[in-house]
């Protein structure tokens, strides 16, 4: 599994193959409840600017479609996308600025009939990403 997982990170590895100057190696840890824009201003107020944004919050619900409600549906894309859009539309600026960034979107998927343990395996996808640079292609 520790392979699989790896390998499924190679997409973001890539992001950092480029980067222009040493990387930090201090690490913070900020409080925010990102799942609507009063934690994102929060956020971004403590952290105003990063090289590297990557976009892995999502809630759900395990219930039968037709039991998920419209404040539920809202509730859902506010937190899995529009905390996304808040917080690169903030960096994405200043990413531009200094001539370098990324933003990957990444999830957790649920396979088989339990999250951990036997008959189930997190997957990790990068579902896009922003490329803020000219491409050498």
């Amino acid at each position: 599994m520790a392979r699989e997982m790896a390998a499924e990170f190679n997409p973001m590895m890539e992001m950092l193959c480029d980067f222009p100057r040493p990387v930090v190696t201090a690490v913070n840890g900020i409080a925010a409840d990102l799942s609507g824009a009063d934690g994102c201003r929060h956020l971004v107020d403590r952290l105003p600017d990063v090289d590297i944004l990557v976009n892995n919050l999502g809630i759900f619900e395990p219930r039968p479609f037709e039991q998920i409600s419209d404040e539920d549906w809202l509730r859902f894309f506010e937190t899995n996308v529009l905390s996304g859009i808040r917080l690169a539309r903030h960096y994405v600026p200043g990413m531009r600025s200094r001539g370098w960034g990324r933003v990957g979107t990444g999830g957790v998927r649920r396979h088989g009939s339990s999250w951990r343990g036997s008959g189930g395996r997190e997957d990790i996808r990068f579902a896009g990403s922003v490329q803020l640079y000219p491409s050498r292609a």
